[in-house]
């Protein structure tokens, strides 16, 4: 059995502009849950999927200033099962700082946590 690793996202202050993080996977992985805040209610959103389509396995959800959690339900992600990435994937998450022309989001902190393997 594989011990699970966990990796932050973390942009401080108030956010100006959307956001792409993308991370080539070195190994085989499942993604278990992402746990996300920001300081203040505003309408940040977020997608998590691959480069080749941004919200293959999670579709826009909303972050305020109480915490997200998604995963702890296999029915919370796109389709009822939990994101496996391997070697050589782009894991690429899309932060909308301010959904729909809304309240920028600040001081966001994600948490992923994965199983390798």
């Amino acid at each position: 059995m594989f011990t699970p690793f966990v990796f932050t996202i973390t942009c401080p202050g108030a956010l100006a502009a959307n956001y792409e993080w993308h991370w080539e996977v070195p190994f085989d992985f499942t993604l278990e849950q992402i746990s996300a805040k920001c300081s203040n209610a505003g309408n940040l959103r977020f997608k998590v999927g691959t480069n080749s389509d941004d919200d293959e396995f999670l579709t826009y959800t909303d972050v305020a200033a109480t915490e997200v959690t998604v995963g702890d339900a296999v029915t919370d992600w796109r389709y009822d099962a939990k994101p496996r990435y391997v070697k050589g994937d782009v894991m690429e998450v899309t932060i909308d700082f301010d959904g729909a022309s809304g309240t920028a989001g600040e001081d966001l902190c994600m948490t992923f946590t994965c199983t390798p393997g």
